[in-house]
Parts: C-alpha cells; sequence; structure tokens
C-alpha cells in the first residue's frame, strides 16, 4: 500500500508542476472494499493514540463517525508516511484503508 500511496502521492505533486500522468485509481465496483467494521484490525494502529482513552490532537478512529470525520486524514497521514509514528503499519493494512475512504467509508 505505502507504494500504491506512495505512487499515488507521487502523481499528484506531479500535476501540480505541469507533469502528466494517470493516477492509481481503485475500480471500487471490483475492489474488495471492507467495511468499517472488519478494518478493525487496520485501525488498531490508530487507536492506540486515536481512540476512546487517548484523542491525540481530539482525532479518533474507534468509532465508525469518529473514523468517517477523519478518514481523508488518515489517507493523507498514512500516505506520506507521518502515521502511524515508526512507520510499522504492514502494506495491506494501509491499502485497505486507502481503499475505503476512496471507495466512500462503507459503514
Amino acid at each position: 500500500m505505502r507504494s500504491l500511496l506512495l505512487a499515488f502521492w507521487s502523481i499528484v505533486v506531479a500535476s501540480s508542476f505541469g507533469c502528466s500522468s494517470a493516477a492509481t485509481e481503485i475500480d471500487c465496483a471490483t475492489a474488495d472494499v471492507k467495511p468499517f467494521s472488519e478494518l478493525s484490525s487496520s485501525f488498531i494502529y490508530c487507536t492506540s493514540c486515536h481512540g476512546q482513552n487517548k484523542a491525540d490532537s481530539g482525532v479518533r478512529y474507534d468509532t465508525y463517525e469518529a473514523a468517517v470525520r477523519h478518514a481523508q486524514a488518515a489517507e493523507d497521514t498514512i500516505a506520506d508516511g507521518s502515521m502511524p509514528p515508526g512507520g510499522d503499519m504492514p502494506e495491506a493494512e494501509a491499502e485497505a484503508i486507502y481503499a475505503w475512504v476512496q471507495c466512500g467509508t462503507p459503514e
């Protein structure tokens, strides 16, 4: 996922400077997009700092409503490598969150 997200962001940056390239897109009709209830293992990397007992910067990912409110931020910070600290999220977990956000954050 990191490679997918890094490719996506490098395309975004290249596009900002007038370069042309096709962005990596997810076909939500055929992708295996997990609903929030199945992403609990993915968000476990987030909830130790952004959960019920601790909510750094007021951001939480332990409920669907909170995760949806901060979905784009989650995608952005995972893509740029600033979250989770130490970058220890497995690529498959990051890909699952990316697909969830790109395909409309299904509950």
